[in-house]
């Protein structure tokens, strides 16, 4: 998204990230990969349950997490380990969702010429 940026910009659009990471880990990253658009933190997962995309870790699951070094409550500033599932949108200005990728697979993500391309059909 950093690198097109410039062409959301250009576009008309703004560009922010929403993530149950506490803020001071997304001021972290967003200074060592050099992002210059909003990180948002929703710990509390409101936005985030709103468009329905929360969950709450397995037992199982979270002690994989726990295991790796990642103790997702505590860093997200949660009572229990949550996390979204992955979701880009495109909102015109009437608030309306144009454009929604949902992907379970945290690996897959929406590429941002097909959000870029979203956007320029609603500019």
């Amino acid at each position: 998204m950093q690198e097109k940026l410039a062409e959301f910009q250009q576009a008309g659009a703004s560009v922010i990230a929403i993530s149950p990471d506490a803020q001071e880990n997304l001021d972290g990253m967003s200074e060592a990969k050099g992002i210059t658009f909003p990180l948002l933190s929703d710990s509390a997962m409101s936005v985030i349950n709103s468009y329905l995309l929360g969950y709450e870790l397995s037992p199982e699951l979270n002690g994989l997490y726990m295991s790796a070094g990642n103790d997702l409550a505590r860093r997200n500033h949660q009572s229990t380990a949550q996390l979204p599932v992955p979701a880009s949108y495109v909102i015109d200005p009437d608030g309306i969702v144009r454009y929604a990728f949902i992907e379970e697979d945290h690996t897959q993500r929406a590429e941002p010429a097909d959000l870029l391309a979203a956007v320029q059909r609603i500019t």
